[in-house]
């Protein structure tokens, strides 16, 4: 069956370092493609950015575009970090020409210095600036961190009740 219906795509992005994927909630984004480019211990920042480019090169040359796109930052700050995420957000930017709600979102982890959320907040204030003209909506999500308190009962009682119920799942 034929539909005329438009092919889009959702990228993540995920920097060496990050200690946890945080839950995006993106319910507006009905990508019908997902790609996750995660970087690899031993690749630098502008590799991944290699590897952002080929794969959005790739989805647009399938004539899916970047609907939707997040990038979730490390805590690293540095001239080369810098660049790669200017030149990771420019081509997801120019892959998204033609989808009907982009959006560009950057997850920075709650360790990331004050320089680090300057940069990021750069990066999004200057796209936003540039893409004034084009339907991209650009932002950083900061995350809460979260509260380090020693386990009480409470905890306990709490992660007993997920070991059960994870028990019981598996028993039936």
């Amino acid at each position: 069956m034929m539909t005329d219906e438009l092919s889009t795509a959702c990228i993540m992005v995920v920097e060496s370092g990050v200690r946890g994927i945080p839950a995006i909630d993106e319910p507006s984004c009905p990508a019908t493609e997902r790609a996750v480019i995660a970087q690899q211990p031993d690749e630098t920042p502008a590799e991944l950015a290699v590897r952002v480019i080929r794969r959005a090169e790739e989805l647009v040359r399938n004539k899916s575009p970047v609907e939707c796109a997040v990038i979730i930052a490390s805590d690293a700050v540095a001239d080369e970090v810098f660049a790669s995420r200017c030149t990771i957000a420019r081509t997801l930017v120019r892959a998204m020409e033609g989808a009907p709600r982009a959006k560009l979102i950057f997850v920075p982890p709650p360790s990331l210095s004050d320089e680090g959320r300057h940069e990021l907040l750069s990066i999004a204030g200057t796209l936003a600036v540039q893409l004034s003209h084009v339907p991209v909506e650009v932002s950083v999500r900061f995350q809460a961190a979260e509260p380090e308190a020693e386990p009480s009962s409470g905890v306990r009682l709490r992660a007993a009740r997920d070991l059960i119920g994870e028990a019981a799942a598996g028993a039936a």
